[in-house]
């Protein structure tokens, strides 16, 4: 009996640290993409009227565009044209 105790122990601290750690994660994520939108692009600019953003890509100056609040074309683009970065 003691045993099944212990187990149950253990995995409410499993639980526990996974919630931590995932909220930790999630705050890096966003710092990390900013970071990473910031290194390779230039000239981002938001258009209101389409309610859009647009940027160049530093590696092969190409114009890169997409949603407001969506920036995973950013990463979509380095990803598929630049895979050594």
């Amino acid at each position: 009996m003691p045993s099944d105790t212990t187990e149950t122990s253990l995995q409410s601290s499993i639980v526990v640290s996974g919630t931590a750690s995932s909220t930790d994660v999630s705050s890096a994520t966003k710092s990390v993409e900013k970071t990473a939108r910031d290194q390779f692009y230039t000239d981002i600019k938001m258009m209101d009227e389409k309610k859009s953003w647009q940027a160049t890509c530093k590696i092969c100056k190409g114009t890169i565009r997409g949603t407001k609040g969506v920036t995973s074309n950013y990463n979509r683009h380095i990803k598929d044209f630049h895979p050594s970065f």
